[in-house]
Formats: structure tokens, C-alpha cells, sequence
């Protein structure tokens, strides 16, 4: 990336914390890979072929309790979870848009699997995350939105799975950036933002704004 400083980081397995990192976890095969890239061609395509690997993980055996979908904020975003929602109830799966069909303080339900944008999802995890809509992860939407704040979006996508995370979009230069990095594995490379692009800004507010954009 021109004016980039590119940074190397390279974590070694004994120096990860969750077990599946080790070596020796016995189910590391069985488990597959944690990371899971997958671009559509449409939005409606995306949340249809979410919802029927959703319902596999369900007959494979998975408590919907233990899967959640969220992703950056876009364009529409009530209107597209409504849709996701719409899709995985035609396979027969009951989910919630957590702080819509939800008190707002409850973000999971037995027996339901959570739908939630972004700013709800944060602090929150599950076995398996469906990190959708990620051609918006580096495309800043409204007008307060930077790409740093698009990569922060991103990151806490990624990072509220526990073990794996399929990320899922239309087609997006995201999806070689994270092919890069399964490639490099277990080193991550990225272009550096300079000191200018990561200037202090007030989360709160940010957020509130946002919410009020997505709504």
C-alpha cells in the first residue's frame, strides 16, 4: 500500500493462549480451519447461504445458542438482518436481532441463534461467528467513518469467535487481504495507518451516531 510502512507479527504456538493453537490438541484435524472466506454475488445469495450452513452446523450437532452473525455496519442494516432472519426461519431456525427481539440487557436465548450488529456484538463471543456483509470492512459508509474505524469493525467481527469464523460478502479486496493472511499464517502482515489516520476520537459518541444511521 503506497505511503505504508508494512509490520510483521509472528505469534508463536507456545505462546498461544487457546489450546487449539498447540500442536499437540488432539483435534486439530477434525477441527479444520478456524478461518473461513466465502464471497457471493449479492446480498440476498449471502444471508440464503448463511442461513443453510447454519442449519448444517445445527444437524451437525451445534446448540444455535453457540452461533452468532454480525458484521460491520452498512447500508440497510435493520432491513438485512430482518432478511437474515427471514432466511434461517425458512430452514426452520429460530433466531433474535439482539436489542430488537431482546431486552437490552439479554444478547443470547437458548434454543435461538443471535443476530447482532456490531456495537451489540462487542464483548460478546460464540463457538462459531458469521462475520457477513464484510465488503463493507473497508468502505467507510457514513460520514463520520474512516477506514480505521471500518478495520476496528472488522476486528471485533473476527475476534468474537471462539473457535471458528466464516466471513461472508460480496466480492471486495478484504477477501485478499484475508486470504494473504491465511497464507502467512501464523504471520500477520498489514500495511501500518500513520500517526495522523489514528487520531484519538471519542467511541461513545461515534457509536451513538452510528446506531442512529443504522437503525
Amino acid at each position: 500500500v503506497s505511503g505504508r510502512k508494512l509490520v510483521k507479527i509472528t505469534r508463536e504456538s507456545e505462546h498461544s493462549p487457546h489450546p487449539i493453537d498447540q500442536d499437540s490438541f488432539p483435534l486439530k484435524d477434525a477441527l479444520r480451519s478456524p478461518l473461513v472466506v466465502h464471497e457471493l454475488n449479492s446480498e440476498e445469495e449471502e444471508q440464503d447461504w448463511i442461513a443453510s450452513q447454519v442449519a448444517n452446523d445445527i444437524e451437525q450437532g451445534m446448540n444455535p445458542l453457540d452461533l452468532m452473525i454480525t458484521g460491520p455496519t452498512g447500508h440497510r442494516e435493520r432491513q438485512y438482518y430482518q432478511g437474515m432472519q427471514n432466511s434461517l426461519n425458512r430452514y426452520g431456525i429460530k433466531s433474535l436481532i439482539a436489542g430488537v427481539d431482546t431486552d437490552p440487557d439479554v444478547f443470547q436465548q437458548d434454543g435461538y441463534v443471535t443476530i447482532s450488529p456490531i456495537f451489540r456484538a462487542k464483548g460478546n463471543e460464540a463457538w462459531k461467528v458469521y462475520a457477513c456483509r464484510f465488503h463493507y470492512a473497508d468502505d467507510p459508509v457514513f460520514q463520520q467513518e474512516e477506514e480505521l474505524h471500518k478495520r476496528n469493525q472488522a476486528f471485533v467481527a473476527l475476534t468474537r469467535a471462539r473457535v471458528w469464523c466464516v466471513v461472508t460478502g460480496e466480492k471486495s479486496p478484504i477477501f485478499q487481504e484475508l486470504r494473504a493472511i491465511q497464507q502467512d499464517y501464523p504471520n500477520l502482515v498489514f500495511p501500518a495507518f500513520n500517526r495522523a489516520a489514528l487520531r484519538r476520537n471519542n467511541d461513545d459518541d461515534e457509536n451513538e451516531t452510528l446506531k442512529e444511521n443504522v437503525a
